[in-house]
């Protein structure tokens, strides 16, 4: 019966000391007991992906060969820079045939800065062009005649490439008037008489000695643009003879400002004392030319 009471004792006051201990485990350790199931279970997420204890691993912020090849810039192959590719030959442009390109003017600098300024496109050529050389030093003489005054060439070169000349006259204003005759362009063989009274038109032809003249054409155009033809083959309807009183306003349906139209054959020796060069370049010639040339309308 002692030994009863003393083991019941004994247990009493086992459950007398532990019961405190076992009271106080409940706040001092409550993590402990989630923490260890927690290394012990696995957490299921959404869609069945297993996520081991402690969750994902981080990744690291960057990666080693993250980085491009080179600098990390953008480069053109064979480090050619954008916009620095050149064009072939120096850049600059050229025309055809080697020549500079150069832009027409009138040589006049255009106070916006823009260069030479170029011609109005209604202003009207004032001058002809410039003839060109003669064929004074041919060994040749010419085989027709024309009376002295501007090429036709000047103005019109869909009618010739020749030394076919037209002399300007004014049929309002009576009077005689003299005008050397050329032969192709290289030696002067004579002159034109043009007498005018009255509305009547009377052409005379006197040539230097040893020159013959043979029996061509003599007509009047009205301007530079209406004429179709040069060809004396081709303007025997309007065919008016030398040394005869001709209206001509009412007998080829001009009006006062003419060009008067000399193409005969002429045969001559060039070598005759008589004959005299002449030349397109020649200053007393181009001063009569052009004075003709403003008579034109």
């Amino acid at each position: 019966m002692k030994k009863i009471l003393s083991l019941l004792l004994v247990a009493i006051m086992f459950i007398t000391l532990t019961a405190p201990i076992v009271y106080a485990s409940k706040y001092v350790f409550p993590k402990l007991k989630e923490d260890i199931l927690d290394k012990k279970e696995l957490i299921k997420a959404p869609g069945g992906i297993i996520i081991p204890p402690g969750g994902l691993p981080k990744l690291p912020d960057s990666k080693p060969d993250d980085k491009k090849p080179g600098d990390g810039k953008l480069k053109i192959p064979g480090d050619k820079k954008p916009g620095g590719i050149k064009m072939p030959g120096d850049g600059k442009f050229k025309l055809p045939g080697g020549s500079k390109s150069d832009p027409s003017g009138d040589g006049k600098t255009d106070p916006s800065g823009g260069g030479k300024t170029g011609p109005a496109a209604d202003t009207p050529e004032k001058t002809p062009k410039k003839p060109s050389k003669s064929k004074t030093t041919s060994s040749k003489s010419g085989n027709f005649v024309t009376s002295e005054g501007p090429l036709f060439i000047m103005f019109r070169d869909d009618l010739t490439n020749g030394y076919e000349m037209f002399t300007p006259i004014d049929l309002s204003l009576d009077g005689e008037y003299v005008f050397p005759l050329i032969s192709s362009g290289m030696h002067t063989v004579g002159d034109v008489i043009v007498t005018i009274k009255k509305g009547l038109v009377t052409v005379h032809a006197e040539m230097y000695s040893g020159v013959n003249l043979k029996d061509g054409i003599l007509t009047f155009f009205d301007d530079i643009s209406s004429v179709n033809t040069i060809k004396p083959s081709k303007l025997k309807e309007v065919d008016i003879p030398f040394d005869m009183p001709v209206n001509v306003m009412s007998r080829l349906g001009v009006d006062n400002y003419v060009l008067m139209y000399i193409n005969c054959p002429v045969s001559y020796n060039r070598n005759s004392e008589n004959i005299s060069p002449f030349s397109l370049e020649d200053a007393d010639y181009l001063e009569r030319m052009y004075a003709l040339v403003d008579i034109m309308d």
